[in-house]
Protein backbone atom coordinates (compact mmCIF):
# COMPACT_ATOMS: atom_id res chain seq x y z
CA UNK A 1 0.00 0.00 0.00
CA UNK A 2 0.93 3.22 -0.86
CA UNK A 3 -0.97 6.37 1.30
CA UNK A 4 -3.35 3.66 2.55
CA UNK A 5 -4.07 2.95 -0.93
CA UNK A 6 -3.47 -0.62 -2.73
CA UNK A 7 -0.97 -1.38 -5.49
CA UNK A 8 -1.16 -3.07 -8.37
CA UNK A 9 1.74 -3.64 -10.59
CA UNK A 10 -0.43 -4.57 -13.54
CA UNK A 11 1.78 -6.25 -16.11
CA UNK A 12 5.02 -8.02 -14.56
CA UNK A 13 7.61 -11.12 -16.72
CA UNK A 14 9.62 -12.91 -14.37
CA UNK A 15 11.82 -14.91 -16.82
CA UNK A 16 13.76 -17.76 -15.54
CA UNK A 17 17.09 -15.67 -17.30
CA UNK A 18 18.18 -18.74 -19.62
CA UNK A 19 15.40 -18.06 -21.43
CA UNK A 20 15.87 -15.10 -21.95
CA UNK A 21 17.84 -12.75 -25.44
CA UNK A 22 21.27 -11.24 -24.86
CA UNK A 23 19.34 -7.86 -25.84
CA UNK A 24 16.62 -8.23 -23.22
CA UNK A 25 19.59 -8.88 -20.60
CA UNK A 26 20.98 -5.38 -22.07
CA UNK A 27 17.77 -3.79 -21.99
CA UNK A 28 16.84 -5.00 -18.67
CA UNK A 29 21.03 -4.16 -17.30
CA UNK A 30 20.60 -0.51 -19.16
CA UNK A 31 17.07 0.64 -17.98
CA UNK A 32 16.70 -1.52 -14.26
CA UNK A 33 19.93 -1.06 -13.43
CA UNK A 34 19.06 1.13 -10.07
CA UNK A 35 15.89 -1.17 -9.57
CA UNK A 36 17.21 -4.30 -7.84
CA UNK A 37 15.80 -6.78 -9.94
CA UNK A 38 18.94 -8.76 -10.11
CA UNK A 39 18.47 -9.67 -6.56
CA UNK A 40 15.58 -12.27 -7.23
CA UNK A 41 17.58 -14.14 -9.19
CA UNK A 42 19.31 -17.61 -7.69
CA UNK A 43 22.68 -17.99 -8.69
CA UNK A 44 20.78 -20.34 -11.77
CA UNK A 45 18.96 -17.67 -12.80
CA UNK A 46 15.81 -18.91 -11.91
CA UNK A 47 13.13 -16.05 -9.63
CA UNK A 48 13.88 -17.05 -6.16
CA UNK A 49 9.72 -16.82 -4.72
CA UNK A 50 10.83 -15.40 -1.11
CA UNK A 51 12.84 -12.51 -2.72
CA UNK A 52 11.20 -11.26 -5.13
CA UNK A 53 8.05 -11.57 -2.51
CA UNK A 54 10.21 -9.57 -0.41
CA UNK A 55 11.00 -7.38 -3.07
CA UNK A 56 7.64 -6.34 -3.55
CA UNK A 57 6.85 -5.84 -0.07
CA UNK A 58 9.32 -3.72 0.45
CA UNK A 59 7.99 -1.76 -2.34
CA UNK A 60 4.53 -1.45 -1.96
CA UNK A 61 3.45 -3.31 -4.08
CA UNK A 62 -0.45 -5.62 -2.94
CA UNK A 63 -0.82 -7.50 -5.77
CA UNK A 64 1.33 -8.59 -9.24
CA UNK A 65 -0.11 -9.60 -12.32
CA UNK A 66 2.22 -11.99 -13.77
CA UNK A 67 2.13 -12.98 -17.46
CA UNK A 68 3.66 -16.13 -19.26
CA UNK A 69 5.12 -15.46 -22.81
CA UNK A 70 4.71 -17.30 -25.61
CA UNK A 71 6.45 -15.40 -28.02
CA UNK A 72 9.11 -17.77 -29.62
CA UNK A 73 9.97 -14.68 -32.83
CA UNK A 74 10.56 -11.96 -29.95
CA UNK A 75 11.11 -12.25 -26.36
CA UNK A 76 11.10 -15.75 -25.78
CA UNK A 77 8.97 -18.64 -24.00
CA UNK A 78 8.78 -18.01 -19.91
CA UNK A 79 5.57 -20.81 -19.56
CA UNK A 80 3.12 -20.36 -16.97
CA UNK A 81 4.79 -23.16 -15.10
CA UNK A 82 7.73 -21.16 -14.25
CA UNK A 83 5.10 -18.67 -12.68
CA UNK A 84 3.64 -21.84 -10.23
CA UNK A 85 6.04 -21.71 -7.48
CA UNK A 86 5.65 -17.59 -7.32
CA UNK A 87 2.10 -17.92 -7.08
CA UNK A 88 2.14 -20.86 -4.23
CA UNK A 89 4.78 -18.48 -2.21
CA UNK A 90 1.73 -15.58 -2.14
CA UNK A 91 -1.39 -16.66 -3.83
CA UNK A 92 -2.85 -13.12 -2.45
CA UNK A 93 -0.67 -11.15 -4.23
CA UNK A 94 0.86 -12.86 -7.05
CA UNK A 95 -1.63 -13.75 -9.72
CA UNK A 96 -1.62 -15.36 -13.18
CA UNK A 97 -2.14 -14.08 -16.58
CA UNK A 98 -2.37 -16.52 -19.20
CA UNK A 99 -0.78 -15.58 -22.77
CA UNK A 100 -1.91 -17.06 -26.18
CA UNK A 101 -0.70 -16.96 -28.64
CA UNK A 102 -2.60 -18.68 -32.24
CA UNK A 103 1.10 -18.99 -33.72
CA UNK A 104 2.12 -21.69 -30.97
CA UNK A 105 -1.61 -22.75 -29.51
CA UNK A 106 -3.21 -24.03 -32.25
CA UNK A 107 -6.24 -24.55 -30.35
CA UNK A 108 -6.59 -23.40 -26.49
CA UNK A 109 -10.21 -24.46 -25.67
CA UNK A 110 -9.17 -27.76 -26.40
CA UNK A 111 -6.12 -28.31 -24.84
CA UNK A 112 -7.23 -26.93 -21.36
CA UNK A 113 -10.02 -29.20 -22.01
CA UNK A 114 -7.71 -32.18 -22.66
CA UNK A 115 -5.34 -30.88 -20.09
CA UNK A 116 -8.23 -31.01 -16.93
CA UNK A 117 -10.36 -34.03 -17.52
CA UNK A 118 -8.62 -36.05 -20.23
CA UNK A 119 -8.48 -36.58 -23.42
CA UNK A 120 -12.29 -36.09 -25.18
CA UNK A 121 -13.12 -37.58 -28.41
CA UNK A 122 -13.67 -34.37 -31.17
CA UNK A 123 -13.79 -30.79 -30.32
CA UNK A 124 -14.67 -29.47 -26.82
CA UNK A 125 -18.12 -28.94 -26.90
CA UNK A 126 -20.91 -28.22 -23.87
CA UNK A 127 -21.31 -31.68 -23.46
CA UNK A 128 -17.71 -32.46 -22.67
CA UNK A 129 -16.45 -31.50 -19.19
CA UNK A 130 -14.31 -28.85 -19.66
CA UNK A 131 -11.56 -26.71 -16.93
CA UNK A 132 -13.34 -24.25 -15.00
CA UNK A 133 -13.61 -20.65 -16.86
CA UNK A 134 -12.70 -22.24 -20.59
CA UNK A 135 -15.40 -21.25 -22.74
CA UNK A 136 -16.24 -24.16 -24.74
CA UNK A 137 -17.78 -24.42 -28.28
Amino acid sequence: MIDGMAVTDAHMHVPRLSTVSPAWMRWAADFGQDSGWQTVFGPDGDPVPARLDAMLEAEGVDTALLFAEYSPRTTGIQPVEDLLPLIARNPDRFRLVANVNPAVHADPAASACTARSGPVPGPCTRSTTCAPNVACR
